[in-house]
């Protein structure tokens, strides 16, 4: 078995590894594999013919498909069912946020092309959202795809299989067994603790392949480069809340890009939050290790070898998240008396609503859950191993190269605020970012990153129109596309409309870039603005109020061949702005529900409604 993963935040590849490190007890030789190591085309190899291929599959953004899913997306799609392998067989777990427009969009795709392709479905695709108890969702689905694969293939199921999931309706010994039959053939990797560090390249949080810097290779997602932090200032006056503006200095380095893509930066834990989880789990941080793989089909490290648990924690892992039911179950293990009672409810099916209390309402982190359990001590490399790797985060860039070739400007809102028990729960990254102050030193600070491409970019054809619609750092690439369009102007080169719709809070405590946005507007770079400061009177006033206001003139620029541009939250903000378009259509074209959908599909196959939505 192979499992696959297409995954952003970790999620999608944490699943695939736990029916990975699964497979043995049921006698199944599994590799857990990154869709972008894999070479697409071996899988047109007969090497596949006898083996059961498992996709996990998240949906990014727009309804995209993950950064290390990009090449598999393109190799699937190009195929032609005469060429495609007919003996692969395969199942798909997707992944993604019902609140979100394209909902498992990815995955949906991977599977149904696959089909079309020829290759035999070997069980029902299960979809995981995220917006509910995700982890839910996939072991429901993982325990009925164990009992349809092991019946298909001839593999033992362990007695009272159906109950593993449901320890605390009964917990007879049967069930207990059955579970710990699974647990105990589950880990991946071996602890080895280095007495003895003196001569060992112990890593200190740099990340694989970082140190071959300059232009000896291009930067990546998995060998991000080293660049110095140049200018770090506060963007907003007077206000309670804080958004930064970064300035990462690429002049030396292998990395170029376009306005409206994105760059990937590796952030670190706060070492607050290091110290506080080595108190909780009563371990020297300072403890020099390294992590073997256990797998003899997957010898991949779990992070660089060897480093300490405090390296470990502030570099590799995500320690600021809540415990999912499956890391609940695993903790019971190395538990005791009520805590262990205690610990098998919350994971159950019927603890389910005291869960969401305790871990999701609570927002308890695993610092705070292992606090709350006394007897709760589980071995640090199990601990370890069990928790989701710390990805890279993305920003839209806010620069155009055409202006700024040797720089990169990130606009990144600092997320800080209580939970309910009082912990201050801070962004992982936006508070990285604001704490890489130059000047504190001689050296400046240094951040790990690479870019990624987007298709979130002007038309190339310059004198089309162009509708920007981006409220808060949703405003963040159009800086780039106005950047962008000065540039051409003042080359004396035609170009089109270039009409913005920006809203924030208060215009003067929270306006982004005010100063260049008025300047644009001044020098003609902006055509048309229109601005929404939500508290700045009475009544809350947003950008979807504006489109709606102008809705003749939104509907001229469409039948004229506009482009238009969404960015920001994709929960609530592109949603909103999505039944907008759709209204203004379907009130100025006097259209019916059906003909008003087909028109705005239209425009979006034709990249002319775009979107770079989180």
């Amino acid at each position: 078995m192979i499992c696959f993963y297409g995954s952003q935040t970790g999620t999608a590849e944490g699943f695939a590894s736990r029916l990975s490190a699964e497979a043995s007890a049921y006698g199944f030789n599994a590799l857990t594999a990154d869709l972008e190591d894999y070479n697409c085309f071996d899988f047109e190899s007969e090497l596949l013919e006898d083996k059961l291929v498992v996709f996990f599959i998240a949906t990014y953004g727009d309804g995209d498909p993950t950064e290390n899913a990009l090449s598999f997306f393109e190799y699937i799609k190009e195929q032609v069912s005469e060429e495609s392998p007919k003996y692969l067989r395969y199942a798909v777990f997707s992944l993604g946020n019902s609140t979100y427009e394209h909902y498992q969009a990815a995955g949906r795709y991977v599977d149904h092309r696959l089909e079309e392709l020829g290759c035999i479905r070997q069980f029902i695709r299960g979809e995981g959202d995220d917006e509910g108890i995700i982890e839910n969702d996939f072991t429901a689905w993982k325990n009925k795809f164990w009992l349809t694969v092991c019946k298909k293939y001839g593999k033992e199921v362990p007695e009272n299989f159906s109950q593993i999931d449901i320890l605390y309706s009964s917990q007879t010994s049967a069930e207990l067994a059955a579970y710990l039959w699974i647990f105990l053939r589950s880990r991946k990797y071996r602890l080895e603790v280095h007495h003895e560090v003196v001569g060992l390249p112990v890593n200190t949080g740099r990340l694989a392949k970082l140190d071959s810097g300059g232009y000896s290779h291009r930067a990546t997602l998995k060998a991000p480069m080293d660049v110095p932090v140049i200018l770090n200032k506060e963007l907003f006056t007077g206000s309670a809340r804080s958004c930064r503006h970064v300035v990462l200095d690429i002049a030396d380095i292998n990395i170029s890009y376009q306005a409206g893509d994105h760059v990937g930066i590796y952030p670190c834990n706060d070492w607050l939050m290091v110290e506080r989880l080595g108190r909780a789990l009563r371990v020297d941080l300072d403890t020099v290790v390294s992590f073997h793989s256990l797998d003899a089909f997957n010898s991949k490290e779990i992070f660089p070898n060897p480093c300490s648990y405090r390296t470990a924690f502030r570099h590799f892992v995500d320690i600021n998240g809540g415990p999912t039911p499956h890391h609940l179950r695993v903790f019971a293990e190395y538990a005791e008396g009520n805590d262990r009672e205690r610990l098998l409810f919350l994971s159950s099916e019927a603890g389910k609503e005291d869960y969401e209390k305790f871990v999701v309402a609570d927002m308890r982190c695993f610092a705070e859950v292992l606090e709350y359990f006394p007897s709760l001590q589980p071995s640090v490399d199990h601990f370890i191993e069990l928790l989701p790797r710390l990805h890279c985060r993305y920003y839209s860039i806010s620069s155009s190269p055409k202006q700024h070739a040797h720089h990169i400007h990130v606009t990144a809102s600092v997320v800080s605020y209580k939970s309910p028990l009082g912990r201050t729960i801070k962004g992982v990254c936006s508070s990285y970012l604001s704490s890489l102050t130059p000047g504190q030193s001689a050296e400046p600070p240094r951040v790990p990153i690479f870019v990624r491409s987007s298709s979130f970019k002007l038309p190339r054809d310059r004198s089309a129109d162009v509708i920007m619609i981006g409220p808060g750092t949703g405003l963040a690439p159009f800086r780039g596309f106005l950047q962008d369009r000065h540039y051409h102007l003042r080359k004396g080169e035609c170009v089109g409309d270039t009409v913005l719709y920006y809203g924030c809070r208060t215009s003067n405590h929270e306006f982004l870039y005010k100063e260049e946005i008025m300047h644009y507007y001044k020098e003609k770079v902006i055509t048309k603005l229109y601005l929404a400061f939500s508290r700045d009177q009475e009544e809350k006033v947003y950008v979807t109020h504006l489109l709606k206001k102008n809705s003749k003139e939104l509907m001229k620029y469409m039948e004229n061949g506009a482009y238009i541009f969404i960015c920001g939250d994709g929960k609530r903000m592109a949603k909103d702005v999505h039944q907008v378009i759709c209204s203004v259509v379907q009130e100025r074209k006097v259209f019916n529900e059906k003909e008003t959908v087909e028109y705005v599909q239209k425009l979006q196959r034709e990249g002319r409604i775009l979107q770079d939505v989180w």
